[in-house]
């Protein structure tokens, strides 16, 4: 369980809940369908990476921030 500390007099718990395992979760066929055809891979980490799962090289990233002077509409 874990706990915030008391400010302005309220508390609040959170109950922690375990993760569950690698080898416990099942992806559907068609996400796995969708990877291949796409030719993204779909074992390992954020990068595809199977064998260091620390290396990150080759993972998707965001675009860079719009230029100054652009505003949102």
């Amino acid at each position: 369980m874990v706990e915030a500390p008391l400010d302005l007099q309220a508390a609040l718990a959170l109950p922690g809940s375990p993760s569950p395992s690698p080898a416990a979760l099942t992806i559907p066929q068609n996400h796995i369908d969708s990877c291949i055809s796409e030719g993204k891979p779909f074992r390992g980490n954020a990068a595809g990476n199977e064998d260091d799962l620390l290396n990150i090289k080759g993972q998707n990233k965001p675009p860079d921030p719009l230029p100054a002077g652009f505003t949102a509409k």
